[in-house]
């Protein structure tokens, strides 16, 4: 027969996919003996198979189609079908009279996969995501046509796949499994590049949710590598799926990491919003649930930043969670060097520890700062849980809240006598420096107040207000704009720190100068 359509077969047979197949078929069929004896084929002559994905159907690309079934005792088997996926062939027999029924009649033969590019399979990834690789797999077929087993090796070669969302890039990929009866057993997975990540395990397959068992260890492997967010990790972790839940355990470690948040974030809508129109999209059902035993080591090499904050951590944290429950933390992260640019200042991190014992999103905090060598040591402490701390302005010796707050922003102490200028003049720099902080042009924005003398007359000009604006560039030197808001006057400072009470400054304007200042309280 020639130029079958399946699709004619509709009364009696309904492929589940959409497909245009036309085929030639041949039979021959004797039954004198009891077994039907002879053979059939199929072969394809035109129309193609589509298959279901997030971005539209996918046509599958068949170019070859072809199967051969004989019907004896033990009649051969082949199978052959190429399309742009890759090719499979099948070649084996057919046991029919065994348990008396076509649903039991035994299989046996080999089969070949060729898949020679995964890049292929983008229609079905999320946005964001990439894959490549090849795969190989020479397999011998067994079992029954209701229930056939495939076993042997299955080889996988230059496999990559990237997140970029995330920032998780494996790449460099090999994969030695063997597929066994109804489970692949995983000898070697081995991702390298940028350290080395090397697995083994096991995934029952032919069941509605796949049991998975994986071994992973990690050499200084780049698991995240985004701009902004770098960690390398070692150590090993465990992560099994079993009858819809995900276990994860281990014990890692941060070889060196770097991770930013960004300066402003976007503006977003709270939870509790609805937008009329809009799809509403709740995947709480696909989601499955998690069991977490995981202790991280965060080592000396880890940079945190963003939002004015700079800062190296070390400690260890265990992050633990029951089926389905509320992500528990056990331990300590402290911060061994960093500072926080708030108020407008640099405040350096003198004392850091965040401490875990209930839930993650509420440790107590054990925070102090303190400006970038204050006489004084004005600063900042925060104290207490996350969700509600106590935050309080310190200094080393006993004052005054104002005179704290004009150390912290001004560098000074208010003026004595002075209950409104000195505190108007440290809620400006106060004000300026909170715009800074989210601006994040200079390391310095804020308001001054100074006095001049002549060498001459020995004669004090009064106090003017100054706008400045500066930038640290590094711990010791100091570049800066000011303008009086009296005089009008411009001036270019260049200030260098020699130590907490000296320091050499130099100012370029209408007049230049320059000045070596020692500083020493005896208040």
């Amino acid at each position: 027969v020639q130029g079958l359509a399946l699709s004619a077969l509709a009364p009696w047979f309904t492929p589940p996919l959409r497909q245009t197949l036309v085929f030639d078929a041949g039979w021959q069929l004797n039954g004198a003996q009891g077994w039907p004896q002879g053979s059939v084929q199929l072969q394809r002559t035109q129309g193609d198979v589509w298959l279901p994905a997030p971005a539209g159907e996918q046509a599958l690309g068949l170019s070859r189609a072809t199967l051969s079934v004989g019907l004896g005792e033990r009649g051969p088997l082949a199978l052959a079908l190429d399309s742009r996926f890759g090719k499979l062939a099948a070649d084996g027999s057919v046991l029919w009279g065994n348990g008396g029924s076509v649903a039991n009649a035994a299989l046996t033969g080999s089969v070949r996969l060729q898949v020679p590019s995964l890049a292929l399979a983008q229609p079905w990834l999320k946005a964001g995501m990439e894959l490549s690789g090849s795969l190989d797999a020479t397999l011998q077929l067994g079992g029954t046509l209701s229930s056939p087993t495939l076993d042997g090796p299955l080889l996988g070669h230059d496999l990559r796949f990237v997140e970029r969302r995330n920032g998780i890039r494996l790449e460099q990929g090999q994969l030695q499994a063997r597929l066994a009866g109804q489970q692949l057993l995983i000898d070697s997975l081995r991702f390298g590049k940028q350290g080395e990540l090397t697995g083994s395990g096991r995934i029952d397959l032919f069941q509605q949710t796949p049991d998975v068992l994986l071994l992973l260890d990690f050499k200084r492997f780049a698991a995240l590598e985004r701009p902004g967010r770098r960690l390398l990790l070692s150590g090993r972790s465990r992560v099994e799926v079993r009858q819809r839940v995900v276990t994860l355990s281990g014990n890692l470690s941060v070889d060196e990491g770097r991770i930013d948040i960004p300066k402003l974030g976007g503006p977003r809508l709270s939870d509790d919003v609805v937008v009329v129109g809009r799809e509403v999209v709740d995947d709480a059902g696909n989601r499955w649930p998690l069991a977490l035993d995981l202790r991280i080591a965060l080592g000396d090499k880890l940079r945190f930043g963003g939002n004015g904050l700079e800062a190296w951590l070390g400690g260890e944290v265990r992050l633990l969670a029951e089926q389905g429950g509320t992500l528990q933390a056990r331990g300590q992260i402290r911060v061994d060097k960093g500072r926080f640019k708030a108020y407008g200042q640099d405040l350096d991190i003198t004392r850091g520890l965040i401490t875990f014992s209930g839930p993650l999103d509420n440790p107590a905090l054990d925070l102090r700062t303190t400006r970038r060598f204050s006489p004084v040591g004005a600063g900042v402490e925060v104290r207490g849980a996350l969700l509600t701390p106590t935050v309080k302005l310190v200094a080393d010796e006993a004052m005054s809240e104002k005179d704290k707050l004009s150390w912290l922003v001004l560098g000074r102490a208010a003026a004595v006598g002075d209950n409104t200028g000195g505190a108007g003049a440290a809620a400006g720099g106060l004000l300026a420096g909170l715009i800074n902080d989210q601006v994040g042009l200079f390391d310095d924005i804020g308001v001054q107040s100074r006095a001049e003398s002549t060498s001459s007359a020995g004669v004090v000009s009064p106090a003017e207000q100054v706008v400045t604006l500066g930038k640290q560039l590094t711990r010791e030197l100091y570049v800066g704009y000011e303008y009086g808001l009296r005089s009008a006057e411009q001036a270019l400072k260049v200030s260098y720190q020699l130590s907490r009470t000296l320091s050499l400054i130099g100012r370029a304007g209408r007049d230049a100068s320059s000045e070596l200042r020692y500083t020493r309280r005896f208040d």
